[in-house]
């Protein structure tokens, strides 16, 4: 009897021994978790953010499944509230972007008429020409969640051209359009003016 009651107490006292773990507030959307926090000074379509966890395809439903996908650009330009528009990759940019069920993304923009350097050595090429090449293309990739009721998709850049995007999260307002179309809307700050920037894709498979 001595012995259980030794025994009992025992293990009452590892019980309270234990510590219990502090929960995490997260937000969920769409299956992706993302801790939130805030960066002053950003842009209003960007966030610094942790990079979310991968989704399984099982969880990749509703308007997900819209975006899944390559899609080729059609049209990028960027406007101010007086209605001035203009085009950073000129009228007929190249581009693609890409969507996978498990919750990856990449983006690559371009000019057209891109000066071609003279060597393919990029550490022999004259600066203004690896300035030039800078300007005209942008890239980047990383993991993408759908915040459904704010028609928004948020791009959580892992690496990009413009380090300056790396390890924040791009928002971008979404709408699907008939014959295939993606529009993607963001605010940005181009050339010293907050603009409305407006890239249409079309699908490619």
């Amino acid at each position: 009897m001595r012995l259980a009651a030794l025994l009992m107490l025992t293990a009452m006292t590892l019980a309270a021994q234990e510590t219990i773990p502090e929960r995490r507030s997260e937000s969920v959307v769409g299956g992706v978790s993302k801790k939130r926090t805030g960066r002053e000074g950003a842009s209003p379509n960007v966030e610094k953010h942790a990079v979310p966890e991968r989704r399984s395809e099982s969880v990749v439903r509703g308007v997900s499944k819209k975006f899944i996908g390559t899609w080729e650009l059609v049209s990028y330009r960027m406007t101010v509230p007086d209605g001035d528009a203009i085009y950073p990759m000129g009228e007929h940019p190249l581009g693609r972007i890409t969507y996978t069920p498990g919750g990856r993304m990449s983006a690559q923009l371009s000019a057209p008429d891109r000066g071609r350097p003279a060597t393919d050595d990029r550490t022999r090429q004259p600066e203004s020409e690896q300035a030039a090449a800078y300007r005209s293309f942008v890239a980047y990739f990383g993991e993408y969640e759908i915040r459904e009721k704010e028609s928004v998709v948020v791009h959580h850049v892992k690496a990009s051209l413009n380090p300056a995007w790396v390890g924040t999260a791009q928002l971008r307002r979404y709408r699907f359009e008939r014959d295939r179309r993606l529009v993607l809307e963001a605010e940005t700050n181009f050339q010293g003016r907050q603009r409305t920037a407006t890239l249409v894709w079309t699908r490619l498979e």
